[in-house]
């Protein structure tokens, strides 16, 4: 695996995370400015009025969108699992590797020799 697979497997993960995450906190940002307005307005400053809400409206948010999250976990996992970790634990990965294990003064050493 070299550092761009790498590197796409991170972001594309951050991706689902955030879809699959998105329209939960989503709804509980929109349900907690609600009953902050709404709390506001009465003068009613009571941090668990606002819990009931954000619960309530998150359990019905999951339980919409509950089979679009899964599919969208599902089809993650299988992109994630048909690619090839190519160079994953190999022996001759070493030979590709984009800098040399050679100290310094080996070369100088041998461009005297040469």
């Amino acid at each position: 695996m070299n550092p761009q697979d790498a590197i796409d497997l991170g972001r594309e993960a951050i991706k689902a995370c955030a879809i699959v995450g998105g329209p939960i906190l989503l709804a509980s940002l929109a349900i907690g400015l609600l009953v902050g307005i709404i709390q506001a307005m009465t003068q009613v400053q009571d941090q668990t009025v606002s819990f009931v809400p954000k619960l309530l409206g998150m359990m019905l948010v999951i339980g919409l969108a509950l089979p679009w999250l899964a599919d969208r976990m599902v089809e993650f996992s299988h992109d994630t699992l048909a690619t090839p970790m190519t160079h994953f634990g190999a022996r001759d990965s070493l030979s590709s590797a984009p800098f040399s294990f050679e100290r310094k003064g080996d070369e100088e050493a041998n461009e005297v020799e040469g």
